[in-house]
């Protein structure tokens, strides 16, 4: 899946990047599935992190609806 990239350059309120609970509730998914899944790598979306935190780029993560979505149309 998804690969973890270390960085400690991500400003902790960047709109660039969203939090694991956001992307857990965007997801469909609970908080501690979604950490279940950002520490085993199975994520979609690569994670950041600054320290112990999981930051996900919103980017990467529209890119992935996008491509989700052009699979079904």
């Amino acid at each position: 899946m998804a690969a973890t990239i270390a960085s400690p350059t991500v400003e902790p309120f960047s709109p660039d990047f969203m939090s694991l609970e956001e992307l857990a509730a965007r997801m469909g998914i609970s908080v501690s599935l979604a950490y279940q899944l950002a520490r085993a790598d199975k994520l979609p979306v690569p994670a950041v992190r600054p320290g112990r935190r999981f930051l996900f780029s919103r980017k990467a993560y529209e890119r992935l609806l996008d491509t989700q979505h052009d699979d079904v149309a």
